[in-house]
């Protein structure tokens, strides 16, 4: 307390701006950076989860169109009504694969690799040429042939590929449950915090401010009570004024 009544008016009053500006600045870059870490969570949830859960679904429900589109091919005897099925499966075919990329370029998750992995060998080194072969035999009138693949078909590569999936839908859905609890502890930590900080900060400019005050209103009432002591006695007595230089 000595020591800062050794300053100036004016300085004190410099010093009280500092330490105003230093705190706000501190306040400031302390909420950019809980921002930016929240702001990565969202990312995260919405990149990494979100993406990846709704490709899956959209990746089953393809799987069933394929499913069901190959067993037309079968079933039809019109060449054109043929053909036209036999470009739907193409299509859905070419959507699966789509999922699977999105999928694919979302997850970080190793368990979610590896299904994607087993995902895309079964299209290409299972699925592809037993649909070609299936198609083959429906133009040359095989069809009992083509049933049997067809069955082969149901119960191998619809039943793995649908569990692969449903495995990337369940471990990106935990995911998702993981990241947003995470998101709920990090807002709660950030506003736990700030409470904190703004009432330390808070503490701290009132204490400056009472300082200074105190530090400017002492002076003026010892200078009224000495006045107050000379007007009852009539004595003059000299008061030392301290000069504070700018």
């Amino acid at each position: 307390m000595k020591n800062f009544r050794n300053f100036s008016i004016k300085k004190r009053f410099l010093i009280l701006f500092f330490i105003c500006i230093i705190t706000f600045v501190s306040f400031g870059v302390f909420a950019l950076i809980q921002m930016d870490n929240l702001a990565e969570v969202t990312q995260k949830l919405y990149t990494q989860s979100s993406k990846v859960s709704e490709a899956a679904v959209k990746a089953k429900l393809d799987l069933i169109k394929i499913n069901s589109s190959i067993k037309d091919v079968i079933l039809l005897s019109n060449t054109n009504e043929i053909e036209s099925q036999i470009n739907k499966v193409s299509e859905y075919e070419t959507d699966i694969q789509k999922n699977l990329d999105i999928m694919d370029q979302n997850s970080v998750d190793s368990n979610t690799k590896r299904n994607l992995q087993d995902s895309n060998d079964l299209l290409s080194k299972w699925w592809k040429p037993q649909r070609d072969k299936i198609i083959e035999d429906v133009k040359n009138g095989k069809k009992n042939e083509a049933i049997d693949i067809s069955k082969g078909i149901s119960s191998d590569f619809v039943d793995q590929l649908e569990l692969d999936l449903d495995n990337i839908y369940s471990t990106s859905s935990d995911n998702q449950i993981s990241l947003i609890q995470q998101s709920n502890e990090m807002q709660n930590s950030e506003r736990t915090t700030l409470i904190i900080t703004l009432t330390v900060l808070i503490s701290i400019l009132t204490l400056t401010f009472i300082l200074m005050a105190l530090s400017i209103l002492n002076p003026i009432n010892k200078l009224k009570e000495h006045m107050a002591k000379i007007s009852k006695s009539g004595d003059l007595e000299e008061y030392k004024i301290i000069d504070h230089k700018n």
